[in-house]
């Protein structure tokens, strides 16, 4: 609770209560986490190096060290905080608390909870839960002992500034989903990068226990990596899956191509990971359901082309494309539009080439969450965004004069041409000659010998 301390001391007194005598000791050490180390944590020693090094050791100016971890739901944000934490609890941090942060309701249980177990000077027993909360963030506040907080699963960053102690020798550290949200209060935030194709493979192999690999079950686990696009939650559901079927990696690689969408949920009869609760449809259910129309349709937008270097320039263009959403020129409604999924880490933007990308399982998992009359809607915004941009073949103009354009979109176009395949099953029939010529003209680009 971000208050100065005679803020704090009134509120005391509101409660009629009183600082304790600081003889009476808290009844510490006490470690709140959900759950104990993981022992199949794996990886992300330059993060924890970066936490370390924010984080430091207490001075005497009791100032808190903080920072956030953000990033895409099922990357591994809260496993990166646990271990953290553990670490901490080895190092014989007295007091270590995880504190659930999506809603007030949760964050004050967690502290009553401490409270009640701690026993900071000044508790008593018929405290009502109220004054346990305003005691325990008092006494955090002025106490000499070291301390550690983590606020998991942030998504109200006004919630997380209400809640945050003004001064103390602890550390917190911020789990995320928006890098908006992990730029303040926290003093520094990490982004949490998916694992490396390699590093994805290995991760693979030892959640599948698999010991003794061969080459090609090397090579198959790191094309899997690389297909789940290096997040850990999927990683970990599908060596689920291969434990369970009891198939080399070899076999599962062309099994899991085959029926990909039936293998995103955890086996049935696989045992429970206590470390990842949830699966690649609900990890990103809450979010697509919170957009509204404008977000809900750039996203859609978004699954038709390649997850990678879609330009900014050809979706929110100037003139209006006839057969497209009128947001999409309206630089406000727009970058609105825009804010939402930036928040929600559903998509990233590089400020510099000023081209979106987003994770490919959030594409595909955002594809399959639409019906099936809006991808066919979607498809005909996408399709006429595309013949917009790309360059039409001209009887004057050498194609090799624009190359550059047709490098920068084609494999854009190529992705929607899939789509529209696999829509053309569900009844998609596009007559419309602009979409034909575009293709003609994407054909041309590849059959032109010409060094680019």
């Amino acid at each position: 609770m971000s208050l100065k301390q005679d803020e704090v001391l009134e509120s005391l007194r509101a409660q009629n209560l009183q600082p304790h005598p600081s003889q009476q000791a808290a009844n510490l050490p006490y470690y709140q986490l959900p759950f104990g180390r993981n022992p199949g944590f794996f990886g992300r020693t330059r993060i924890l190096d970066q936490i370390r090094e924010a984080l430091g050791s207490p001075d005497s100016s009791r100032s808190i060290r903080s920072i956030a971890l953000w990033g895409i739901g099922g990357i591994g944000k809260s496993q990166v905080a646990l271990e953290y934490a553990s670490q901490q609890v080895l190092e014989k941090c007295p007091l270590v608390l995880w504190i659930p942060a999506q809603t007030s309701t949760d964050m004050s249980r967690a502290l009553v909870t401490a409270a009640g177990q701690v026993r900071p000077p000044g508790y008593e027993e018929d405290m009502t839960a109220e004054q346990m909360r305003f005691l325990m963030w008092n006494w955090l506040q002025t106490t000499e002992t070291p301390w550690l907080i983590v606020f998991d699963n942030v998504d109200d960053n006004d919630l997380l500034t209400s809640n945050w102690p003004s001064t103390g020798h602890g550390q917190i550290v911020v789990t995320c989903r928006s890098e908006l949200v992990a730029a303040s209060p926290a003093a520094g935030a990490v982004e949490i990068p998916p694992f490396t194709r390699q590093e994805g493979g290995t991760l693979l192999l030892r959640l599948a226990r698999k010991t003794d690999v061969t080459d090609d079950d090397i090579s198959a686990a790191e094309e899997l990596s690389k297909m789940l696009g290096g997040l850990a939650l999927a990683i970990e559901i599908t060596a689920s899956q291969i434990f369970v079927k009891k198939k080399s990696l070899k076999q599962f690689l062309p099994y899991f191509k085959k029926h990909k969408q039936s293998l995103r949920a955890p086996p049935r009869y696989a045992p429970r990971n206590p470390y990842y609760s949830q699966t690649l449809k609900t990890v990103w259910q809450t979010a697509f359901e919170s957009l509204d129309e404008n977000s809900s349709h750039l996203l859609g937008l978004f699954c038709f082309f390649a997850p990678d270097d879609i330009p900014r320039s050809i979706i929110n263009t100037p003139d209006p494309i006839p057969g497209t959403w009128p947001f999409l020129t309206d630089i406000d409604e727009y970058e609105e539009a825009e804010a939402q999924l930036l928040h929600m880490s559903l998509i990233k933007i590089n400020e510099e080439t000023e081209k979106i990308s987003l994770h490919r399982l959030v594409q595909e998992a955002y594809y399959y969450y639409m019906t099936d009359e809006q991808r066919h809607e979607t498809f005909g915004v996408a399709y006429r965004v595309l013949c917009e941009a790309f360059p039409k073949r001209e009887l004057r103009r050498q194609m090799y004069q624009v190359w550059g354009t047709c490098e920068l979109l084609i494999h854009h176009i190529e992705a929607a041409q899939d789509k529209y395949e696999e829509l053309r099953s569900t009844g998609l029939d596009v007559q419309d000659p602009a979409l034909l010529i575009m293709l003609a003209d994407a054909t041309w680009y590849f059959c032109v010998p010409v060094s680019r």
